[in-house]
């Protein structure tokens, strides 16, 4: 692991001396009473050892604390503890200094002003009386004496003190108050904070708390049950982008073809994440804010509400299974609009005509696009354990009419074969038909990058890498990229036997993702959540499938071959290969017990897209 993930890593770790949790001043007033109106960025922790102490109540943390699981944990916290044992002088601070720095908020964020260039502001609270954070401040102050950094005090026109310090030119202003410590690039956005925080209004400024976008989007964030927000962030993307750019010409001209495009309908995005609940373990809401009615590029990715059950060759083991729908003749309507208007009329239609239209023969609106009913599906399956691309994609597109659409593929296929040696090939599989690159094609590509390589090696000179290439080819599954027509999908996959296991469960030879007992159960938690709402998209995820191909990568033959012959020269590898070596990696059947499904569904309404993403809280009782 890198010094600075160690660094991270423990500094967030749970201790018995980390996890007495700081009071905060009820005098304090909220941060977005404090904060401008114009903040365009913002990311708050509500409390860091709160949220720790949460953490530590999480399954995955009783996960690390299991007898089979502990022992590999304990190894990895140790060579951490090494790692940063060798830049602690260069640090100044032990890792059990670092640990007690935070006391509970802590706030990043990006600022506007009107007129002016983008002002940061950061804010940590420490608590009063921190020796840690004296020691801390005390350590910044002779890096900064070391490095020839200009600093001065100063007093701010609000009264309060600050220390200005130059870096890289710039200005930035230091200071502390009622156990925070405040960060900020610009002395009038800090001098208004304070102002705010001392109860005087700033004039022609309101705070964040008044700005529309900030209040619609926390409201619909908000828990249903009052939890409080442990996490809560918010964007504007297009005031972000238009301060960003002040100045540059190349940035003014996007943004002047924003209008015409539709992307100043996007108004702002922001969300929620809540630990802790009796029911879930981990709650996020997200919520993307646009103007009504929608225009340009938010018309055109337009998802619609249905019903949507699982097609019937999802397979039960999948990773994940992530579903929507798009209204494909609007999306078409609206992409030709957004061309038109940004270039020049008839723009879009010359460019299909010329480069899609003429190339396959055919009208890619009128014969390919109204094929396909728009709903979407996407998945993963693992098809080659052991591999580091073991996991297999397939996206499945609905069909209108199956004869209609197989006859289409057919006269596209014939057409790219004729212009190129594309070396797709038309198949069977138990009654099921696909086209798919020829093993021969793919060996042949293959071969000739392996070609080119030895011939860049040997015109710069390098040496022979013809070893190390086929230690690392050994663990990387070669993809065969295929489509395939299973019952009313197209089904697009990069794997022969991803889509094999698709038919097979068609045929229900292998249990149906619709049938497995998880998902009905998250289905009707969804269903639950949703209450008369019909979603737009929905996703439900098993992480214990994901992490199975993972564990087969790691003790896989060809992964401690790779490790063994990387471990020479590189550091990483070498811990890496010493705690495999020492500790054998624990098996699924103990990591699944701490393991629950995951899910999210969007819905539509007319302040935009919400999501709502969650985890089901397990019952591990004395586990």
């Amino acid at each position: 692991m890198t010094l600075a993930a160690a660094a991270f890593w423990f500094a967030l770790t749970p201790t018995e001396s980390s996890t007495a949790l700081a009071q905060r001043n009820p005098e304090r007033p909220n941060i977005e009473d404090l904060l401008p109106e114009t903040t365009v960025a913002f990311m708050q922790v509500a409390d860091i050892r709160d949220l720790m102490e949460k953490t530590s109540e999480s399954a995955g943390w009783q996960m690390l604390q299991d007898e089979e699981v502990a022992p590999l944990y304990e190894r990895v916290v140790e060579e951490g503890r090494a790692a940063y044992g060798k830049v602690e002088d260069q640090v100044g601070m032990s890792l059990e200094e670092i640990q007690s720095l935070p006391s509970g908020e802590m706030v990043i964020c990006a600022i506007a002003p009107r007129r002016k260039n983008l002002a940061y502001m950061f804010i940590l609270e420490v608590g009063e009386d921190n020796e840690a954070v004296d020691k801390a401040l005390g350590v910044l102050d002779n890096k900064l004496s070391e490095g020839g950094v200009e600093r001065e005090d100063e007093e701010l026109e609000s009264g309060a003190p600050v220390q200005k310090i130059m870096i890289n030119g710039n200005p930035w202003f230091k200071t502390q108050r009622d156990g925070l410590i405040i960060a900020c690039s610009s002395d009038k956005v800090l001098n208004d904070f304070f102002l705010r925080w001392d109860g005087e209004e700033v004039k022609k400024v309101r705070p964040l708390s008044k700005n529309r976008k900030f209040i619609t989007i926390m409201n619909r964030c908000r828990s249903k049950k009052d939890f409080p927000n442990d996490i809560r962030f918010f964007v504007d993307p297009i005031s972000l982008y238009k301060s960003i750019g002040r100045g540059d010409i190349g940035a003014q001209t996007a943004i002047a073809l924003f209008p015409a495009i539709g992307l100043d309908s996007i108004l702002a995005a922001g969300g929620s994440l809540i630990f802790g609940d009796d029911e879930y373990e981990t709650i996020m809401h997200g919520h993307l804010l646009l103007s009504s009615p929608r225009k340009g590029i938010t018309k055109m990715i337009s998802l619609k509400p249905g019903d949507y059950e699982p097609e019937n060759w999802m397979p039960s083991d999948a990773f994940f299974y992530t579903t929507t729908s798009w209204d494909i003749p609007q999306m078409f309507q609206e992409l030709r609009g957004i061309f038109d208007l940004a270039i020049e009329e008839g723009t879009f239609d010359n460019f299909i005509a010329e480069n899609i239209d003429a190339r396959l023969e055919m009208s890619l609106e009128e014969d390919i696009l109204s094929q396909f009913s728009g709903r979407i599906s996407v998945t993963q399956l693992s098809v080659d354990p052991g591999k580091l691309n073991s996991a297999s994609w397939l996206v499945g597109l609905g069909l209108n009419d199956v004869d209609a659409a197989m006859e289409v593929a057919d006269k596209i296929v014939a057409v790219l074969n004729e212009n190129g040696n594309t070396g797709i090939e038309k198949s069977e599989y138990e009654g099921f038909t696909y086209w798919a690159v020829s093993e021969s094609a793919i060996e042949e590509r293959a071969e000739a990058r392996r070609k080119r390589r030895a011939e860049r090696n040997e015109r710069r000179g390098n040496e022979d890498d013809s070893e190390s290439r086929q230690q690392l080819e050994a663990t990387i599954r070669m993809p065969r990229p295929n489509v395939s027509v299973i019952g009313t999908s197209l089904v697009f996959t990069d794997s022969i036997e991803a889509m094999e296991r698709a038919v097979a469960t068609f045929k229900g030879e292998v249990e149906p993702l619709n049938n497995d007992e998880e998902f009905v159960k998250m289905a009707d938690q969804m269903t639950r959540l949703l209450g008369t709402d019909m979603p737009v998209a929905l996703s439900y995820s098993q992480p214990k499938h994901q992490l199975q191909p993972m564990l087969d990568y790691a003790n896989s033959d060809s992964t401690r071959s790779l490790l063994a012959s990387q471990s020479e020269d590189n550091e990483f590898f070498k811990v890496v290969k010493g705690v495999l070596d020492d500790h054998e990696l624990p098996s699924m059947d103990v990591l699944s017990k701490y393991m629950s499904p995951q899910g999210w569904f969007m819905t539509s309404d007319d302040t935009g897209y919400h999501m709502l993403w969650f985890q089901e809280r397990l019952d591990l009782g004395d586990e």
